[in-house]
């Protein structure tokens, strides 16, 4: 088989496979598609017909964001907002927001973030999606506001970033007094 054959059967395979690339089952197919392609000839060809299938698609940009939403959360923005559609503008705000959230996560440093009541109630149980939604959704009645903006969302994010710094602070003296704050197993 040729590689212009090989190309063409790729470029169909995602195109039946992802639709129209419209709703969140989509987005989390092509996120399952782009981490189980390898670097056989076969799935190179597969890779370059993901990329460009993205790149043809008017939404490509919107569904490469929420495929990162996904990849961090293991859920599409509809989840975390409960419903409300995004703009790219604002999806890209709340990228921001997760990327700092995992970054504290992983070094236990989400503090005051979670210490609201309703979000304790979901931390007991829920799944770490649930306790960043139920973040929000703190964040959004503070805020008073019905539905997510850039600029609400900027607010979340300097939040955020706002404990990130103070953390980094607080791990840089911990570092300057001879303690690694980072302990390896």
């Amino acid at each position: 088989m040729n590689s212009e054959d090989e190309s063409s059967r790729a470029t169909n395979f995602v195109r039946d496979l992802l639709k129209d690339l419209q709703y969140p089952e989509e987005w989390r197919t092509a996120v399952h598609l782009e981490c189980t392609l390898k670097s056989t000839w076969h799935d190179r060809h597969r890779t370059q017909a993901l990329s460009k299938f993205l790149d043809c698609k008017p939404n490509g940009a919107y569904a490469r964001v929420e495929m990162q939403v996904y990849r961090m959360m293991g859920q599409t923005s509809d989840y975390l907002t409960r419903n409300q559609s995004l703009d790219l503008y604002t999806l890209r705000k709340l990228v921001s927001v997760l990327e700092f959230w995992v970054f504290l996560a992983m070094r236990g440093g989400l503090g005051h973030l979670v210490d609201y009541e309703e979000v304790q109630k979901v931390c007991a149980d829920g799944s770490p999606e649930e306790v960043f939604r139920a973040f929000l959704d703190i964040r959004k009645a503070k805020a008073g506001c019905h539905n997510w903006t850039v600029d609400y969302m900027h607010e979340v994010l300097f939040t955020v970033y706002q404990t990130v710094e103070a953390f980094r602070k607080s791990t840089q003296k911990t570092d300057a007094a001879g303690k690694s704050s980072l302990k390896l197993t």
